[in-house]
């Protein structure tokens, strides 16, 4: 991996962490965060987010579903 590449990986990651932190604070939707990871992977190219990108998916769909019955009082809600 050239310099080059490697500093890419790194923007991607540290821009994906910010975001990952946004969506769970409820600034921003899953759309939205689904929206700027696909634009991240094709800006910065990096070799192993696309490896992640659909753990992320996943992972984001897990909690939009879980933020929503907790929301209703439903399961995950604790109540």
């Amino acid at each position: 991996m050239g310099e080059e590449q490697l500093a890419n990986e790194v923007r991607y990651y540290m821009l994906m962490h910010h975001v990952r932190r946004m969506l769970r604070a409820g600034l921003i939707t899953g759309e939205e965060f689904t929206g700027i990871g696909t634009e991240a992977r094709r800006r910065y190219r990096p070799v192993f987010g696309g490896l992640l990108a659909e753990k992320d998916v996943l992972e984001e769909r897990i909690g939009e579903r879980y933020r929503r019955t907790d929301d209703m009082g439903g399961e995950g809600s604790g109540q």
